[in-house]
C-alpha cells in the first residue's frame, strides 16, 4: 500500500479509502489509484477483509444483546427491512414474509447488524425523502420485501447495498434471493404423480402466476406434456379473483384429481370442492405451492423462507463489506430450494 500511495502522491489512508471503493473520494481519483494497483499487482487480503469486517459490526466490549445491535447500528452497519405496500404492516399478514424477517432478524444478530424496519410510504413520501430517511438512519443495506403489485421503487440506490425478496420491482434490477420456483413446481407435480395422482390441476389467478414470471403454469404445462393426453388437465387462471362459478364449470369439465393451488386462494377452493360434494383428500386432493409452515396441515412445499431471509443477510454483509453499493450491473438470483410436507389433504392413491 505504501508503494501505491508514493506512485499516486497521496496519502496511505487515501489509498486504503480508495481500494475500498469510499465515496468520500471523488471517482477520478478511486479509479486513478485503483489502476495504479493494478498495475502493481496488488491484492487485497481476504483474511485481513474478514477480520476488519468483524471489528467493525461486533458489539463493544461488555454490551451484548440488543444493546450490542444498536451500537453497530450507530456504527453505520444497520439493515433497513424496506416495505411498500399499502399498509405498514401488510406483510404481516403473510406468513411467509414473517418468517423471512425471522431469519434475516437471526442471521443479523449472528452478524452484528441491526435490522431496522422502514415502511416506504409511496403515498405520501418521495423517493428522494425515503432516501434521505433511511440515510439519516445509518442505513447501509436493505432488504425490500415483495410488493403486492409489480411496481417501481425509485429509492436513490446508490447509497445502499440492496438484495430483493422478489421478482417484482419494476426499474430496480438488484440481487435477488427467493424460492426456487421451478424446482419447487418440479417437486410438487413429481410428489403428487408419486402418490398416484394422475390428473394435476392447477388453479391459481393471472396476477399470482405472473409474480413468478410464469413459472406455476410452465412447470405444470411441462409436467403435463410427458403424460397421456387423457392426463392432462389445463390449468385455470382467470384475470384476477377466482370466481366461483368458472372454477366449478373447469372443475367439471376437465376433472382433476388433485388440485395445486397457492395460500390466498385456499380458502376459496376448500368450500367450493365441499360444495360439489368431494370430501378432501378421500375424493379429491389438494396442495400449495406455498406452505405456512413446515408441519403445515396443507400437503405441498415449504419454500423455507427463514433461509431465504439468513441468506439475504449474508449477501448483503458481504456487499456492504466490500463498499459495494448501488444497482449492481449484472444482478445475480440465489435460488433457495424447498421441502416437501406431506399434510393431510394428499392421500395415496
Amino acid at each position: 500500500m505504501q508503494d501505491i500511495a508514493a506512485m499516486a502522491g497521496v496519502h496511505q489512508t487515501t489509498v486504503s479509502l480508495a481500494l475500498r471503493n469510499r465515496p468520500v473520494l471523488p471517482e477520478a481519483t478511486r479509479e486513478r489509484i485503483r489502476e495504479i494497483a493494478r498495475q502493481l499487482g496488488y491484492r487485497p487480503d481476504p483474511v485481513l477483509g474478514a477480520l476488519r469486517a468483524r471489528r467493525r459490526t461486533a458489539p463493544v466490549q461488555g454490551i451484548s444483546g440488543a444493546t450490542g445491535s444498536v451500537v453497530a447500528a450507530r456504527r453505520g452497519f444497520s439493515i433497513a427491512f424496506l416495505t411498500a405496500a399499502a399498509t405498514a404492516d401488510q406483510w404481516k399478514r403473510a406468513p411467509g414474509y414473517v418468517r423471512s424477517r425471522q431469519g434475516i432478524d437471526q442471521r443479523a444478530t449472528e452478524t452484528g447488524y441491526h435490522v431496522e424496519e422502514f415502511w416506504f410510504d409511496r403515498e405520501h413520501m418521495t423517493p428522494r425523502r425515503a432516501t434521505q430517511i433511511l440515510r439519516a438512519r445509518n442505513v447501509s443495506g436493505i432488504v425490500v420485501v415483495p410488493l403486492p403489485t409489480p411496481a417501481p421503487l425509485d429509492l436513490d440506490w446508490r447509497h445502499f447495498a440492496c438484495v430483493s425478496l422478489t421478482f417484482s420491482l419494476l426499474a430496480a434490477s438488484m440481487h435477488t434471493v427467493c424460492n426456487h420456483h421451478w424446482e419447487t413446481i418440479r417437486l410438487a407435480c413429481g410428489r403428487l404423480q408419486a402418490l398416484g395422482y394422475r390428473r394435476i390441476g392447477l388453479a391459481l389467478n393471472e396476477n399470482s402466476n405472473n409474480r413468478v414470471r410464469s413459472i406455476w403454469s410452465g412447470g405444470v404445462l411441462e409436467h403435463n406434456s410427458r403424460q397421456p393426453a387423457r392426463q392432462r388437465v389445463p390449468p385455470w387462471m382467470p384475470a384476477s379473483a377466482l370466481p366461483r362459478e368458472g372454477f366449478v364449470a373447469w372443475l367439471r369439465q376437465h376433472r382433476p384429481d388433485v388440485i395445486l393451488t397457492i395460500p390466498p386462494h385456499l380458502a376459496s377452493v376448500r368450500p367450493w370442492l365441499q360444495a360439489e360434494g368431494l370430501r378432501v383428500p378421500a375424493d379429491i386432493g389438494v396442495a400449495t405451492l406455498d406452505c405456512m409452515a413446515p408441519d403445515d396441515e396443507v400437503s405441498g412445499v415449504y419454500q423455507e423462507p427463514e433461509v431465504i431471509g439468513r441468506t439475504a443477510v449474508d449477501i448483503l454483509a458481504g456487499l456492504i463489506q466490500r463498499n459495494d453499493l448501488g444497482l449492481p450491473g449484472h444482478p445475480q438470483a440465489t435460488f433457495i430450494r424447498g421441502s416437501w410436507v406431506d399434510g393431510k389433504t394428499t392421500r395415496p392413491q
